[in-house]
């Protein structure tokens, strides 16, 4: 959690788990513990049913690699942007 000066903060107030209505956005974040998370059925599960009643879905960096499983069938509207983790050699 970020908690500068000025008042702004971003983090989070639930775990993913612990979140029990819908969002309107969701926006799964990039970070270090993706290639634990992508392993976590139970996690995946959660993002799945968020993301089924999200009206709009996001990722940031390798978020996208926990919302590929989580959901196979994402349509994007463009392009993604390819992380330096998901090229080959």
């Amino acid at each position: 959690m970020t908690a500068p000066e000025d008042g702004t903060r971003l983090g989070a107030d639930l775990a993913v788990a612990d979140v029990r209505q819908p969002a309107d956005v969701l926006i799964i974040p990039g970070g270090p513990e993706w290639e634990r998370l992508i392993k976590d059925d139970a996690f995946l599960g959660v993002v799945r049913e968020l993301n089924e009643n999200a009206r709009s879905t996001a990722s940031v960096c390798t978020g996208a690699f926990l919302l590929r499983p989580a959901e196979p069938e994402v349509r994007t509207l463009r392009e993604p942007a390819e992380h330096e983790a998901g090229r080959a050699g």
